[in-house]
């Protein structure tokens, strides 16, 4: 009896223990596939960031010198030892690249430079509206040419009497200088500063190698529809001690263009008085007569401006410099300033 209660004691332990494993193994197995058939959480969404508009930064304007003094060297380093690459005269605006105490870097015409801060200013160009010369156009004639022409036309329009198509130019008695060019200089330098101040320029030539007659460059301003033509001459005499600056207008009764002859007489006034007192040179005044050619076929408002006589010495030596010839550029935009302002 007791073994049989041992045994059935022994088999009560064994059921219980096979009973308790299997519980726990249950229990762990729900527990555990549970815990890893659960459905992961969503990832936190990133947050959208909104793009903030970046500003384009706006180009600095191109910085700009002008020249101050009457003939300036540029040169190919910031040196005066350096080679000149270019003079230049007063009023010419230059692209700055950057400067320092003494030089600084600039552009003319596409070549880069170099010149000294003393020679020039900050330059800031003048509102269209505030232009003098807006809405004007100026004719330059640079009289003469490198080969005269003595095949004639008519002295003007319908006339019977001829005169030669370009006559002979004067020649500077001591420099040789030949008037065609002295010309051509003072016209080149009229056109920059015409174009400053916002006039717009028509040329008859811009080199010497043309062959245009008096008529022909009377043409080509009428053809443009200038406001005024400017037709630059140096004189002469056989007399070297006459000097000094005049201008040349036709008369009241001129066959052929005696329309225009009350404005061209407001010009040549207005020019001569300007340049005379630009310049310092003796005012010869005006010479109205209807022998010119380059006159008569004019249909816009036209004076002759002869700067001065190259066969007196001490004229001739003032003509051939860069500081006379400016002054008598600045005359000429002064003037015409004056005579659009009456």
């Amino acid at each position: 009896m007791n073994v049989l209660k041992k045994l059935g004691l022994s088999l009560l332990i064994i059921v219980l223990s096979l009973g308790c494993g299997f519980l726990i193994y249950y229990v762990q197995g729900k527990y555990f596939n549970a815990k890893n058939s659960a459905t992961p959480a969503p990832p936190t969404p990133t947050p959208e960031v909104s793009e903030i508009p970046t500003e384009t930064p706006s180009e600095e304007p191109v910085q700009q010198f002008v020249i101050t003094n009457d003939t300036v060297n540029l040169r190919q380093g910031p040196g005066t030892n350096t080679a000149v690459v270019v003079k230049v005269p007063a009023n010419t605006v230059l692209q700055l690249i950057y400067a320092d105490a003494e030089w600084s870097s600039v552009v003319y015409e596409g070549q880069t430079a170099y010149v000294k801060n003393e020679f020039v200013a900050p330059y800031t160009q003048p509102a269209a509206s505030a232009q003098v010369g807006a809405g004007k156009i100026i004719a330059i004639d640079p009289g003469h040419q490198l080969a005269m022409d003595s095949a004639t036309e008519p002295v003007g329009p319908g006339a019977a009497e001829q005169t030669a198509r370009v006559s002979q130019e004067i020649t500077g008695t001591q420099s040789r200088k030949a008037e065609s060019e002295l010309n051509l200089e003072v016209g080149l330098k009229l056109k920059a500063a015409l174009e400053a101040v916002g006039y717009q320029v028509v040329m008859t030539r811009d080199s010497q190698s043309v062959n245009l007659s008096n008529a022909e460059r009377a043409q080509i301003a009428n053809n443009a529809n200038a406001n005024a033509c400017i037709s630059i001459h140096a004189n002469g005499s056989a007399d070297d001690s006459v000097k000094g600056v005049m201008t040349v207008c036709p008369t009241a009764a001129n066959p052929y263009c005696a329309a225009i002859y009350n404005n061209s007489y407001r010009l040549s006034n207005a020019v001569v008085n300007a340049v005379a007192a630009s310049s310092g040179a003796v005012n010869a005044g005006i010479w109205q007569t209807d022998t010119m050619s380059g006159l008569n076929w004019s249909t816009v408002p036209v004076t002759i401006l002869e700067i001065g006589y190259l066969t007196n010495a001490e004229e001739e030596q003032q003509l051939v410099t860069e500081d006379y010839q400016n002054k008598i550029v600045q005359g000429i935009v002064e003037g015409l300033n004056q005579y659009f302002n009456q």
